[in-house]
């Protein structure tokens, strides 16, 4: 689950929601909003450094193979996903979002 950091000013918890997936809004942390559903015994693990190393080699491997994903996807589906991609890159290396892995046992 891509995230917004705890404590974050306005101004940068404007610019993760910006940058992040459209429901990175949530103020509240991960683990909680998972018991505040009814999970118990919940555990969250940061996974955000991994998940730039993945991300960072995916837009480099899409940058590779432009042409053909460019036929595939279209131009404008091209530049669409290697911005998203960019601005989580962005968020997460400013700090400003996390990825955490959250499981719980349903109650």
């Amino acid at each position: 689950m891509i995230h917004v950091a705890p404590d974050l000013s306005s101004r940068d918890y404007s610019r993760a929601v910006e940058l992040g997936p459209s429901e990175v809004g949530a103020r509240e942390d991960p683990a909680q909003l998972h018991e505040l559903t009814g999970f118990a015994e919940v555990r969250q693990v940061d996974t955000t450094d991994q998940w730039l190393d993945t991300t960072s080699t995916f837009i480099k491997a899409r940058e590779r193979h432009e042409e053909g994903l460019r036929i595939a996807e279209g131009d404008e589906a091209y530049e669409e996903e290697q911005a998203k991609k960019r601005g989580l890159v962005e968020g997460m290396t400013a700090g400003i979002l996390r990825r955490c892995l959250v499981a719980g046992r349903a109650s």
